[in-house]
């Protein structure tokens, strides 16, 4: 639009500068005034007219010279127009971008960005705590998953002995049998030969309790030279000392080794509670940590008490 009204200023600019001489011309009758270098094309041709009516009026053309000047005070009005209407069109323009500005302003204070940033962080946080409480519930499913686990091997390690302990029953009876010896009992073997190797060990101490030549010692030594024992019970109390021997507190290793023995573990609370085959007649409760070295002696001589 301004492009456009830069030929009508250049051109109110033109009249105005050629009227007065124009109108001197006319009172003077003397030679047309002398043209100006206008660059625009348009400015050059209003100019070239100019020039040419002048000519013709210092040369007694028929052109009326009142009707001439009322042509170009058209043109003067023509062209001050143009120029209010530019001026109100700029006036237009200017209220627009006044308005624009004030939007503008009003749009960075209702966009406080430290705001906007405190917002994105809180939202972060938000988040952040779900994904950990999230992670948590995951590590709480495995560790029953775990413990499922634990029981489920040990349930088939108790269900495996049973299995052997019947079997081993059902051998031992046969031999006793044979020697007219029967033993009954309602207890089954919570590891390979408990019973047998039991009475064994009686009858081990026995021996050394009983004259020598007796009746009663030549029975002991003859069941005793007769029956081996398996001693399973010795494995178990090797591996009760590598796992309380020096020990300073109870660790997750710690009780998986200890239900691979065959204890079921439960570290909820502030003492270990351990239960030899899931029989809670057999059960020993210590603390998780140990204050001193004797500690896990301690512990080894409270399940040899209390199982072995």
């Amino acid at each position: 639009m301004l492009k456009s009204l830069i030929p009508v200023l250049l051109g109110m600019a033109v009249g105005l500068l050629i009227g007065p001489v124009i109108r001197q011309t006319f009172r003077r009758s003397a030679i047309a005034p002398k043209p100006m270098a206008i660059a625009h094309p348009d400015l050059q041709e209003t100019e070239a007219q100019t020039r040419t009516q002048t000519q013709d009026i210092s040369k007694g053309s028929p052109i009326s010279e009142t009707g001439h000047i009322d042509e170009l005070r058209a043109e003067i009005q023509g062209l001050r127009a143009a120029n209010q209407q530019l001026a109100s069109d700029n006036q237009e323009l200017q209220e627009k971008l006044e308005k624009s500005e004030k939007e503008l302003q009003q749009f960075m204070l209702d966009f406080d960005l430290d705001s906007e940033r405190k917002k994105l962080q809180a939202q972060n946080n938000i988040l952040r705590s779900e994904q950990a409480d999230t992670q948590r519930v995951i590590e709480h499913l495995k560790q029953e998953k775990n413990q499922i686990a634990e029981q489920s091997k040990l349930l088939q390690f108790q269900l495996k002995t049973l299995t052997e302990d019947i079997t081993a029953q059902g051998q031992f009876h046969q031999v006793v049998r044979t020697t007219d010896l029967i033993l009954k009992s309602s207890e089954i073997d919570y590891y390979d030969h408990e019973k047998h190797d039991l009475v064994l060990e009686i009858l081990e101490e026995q021996v050394h309790k009983t004259i020598e030549g007796s009746r009663r010692y030549d029975l002991l030594v003859d069941l005793l030279k007769h029956n081996q024992k398996v001693d399973h019970k010795s494995d178990l109390l090797s591996e009760l000392e590598n796992i309380f021997k020096g020990i300073k507190s109870f660790s997750s290793q710690d009780k998986k080794q200890l239900t691979k023995i065959g204890f079921l573990v439960s570290d909820k609370g502030k003492h270990i509670k351990a239960i030899f085959h899931g029989d809670r007649r057999y059960q020993i409760s210590f603390a998780k940590s140990c204050s001193d070295t004797r500690g896990g002696l301690n512990i080894i001589g409270e399940i040899r008490r209390k199982v072995f």
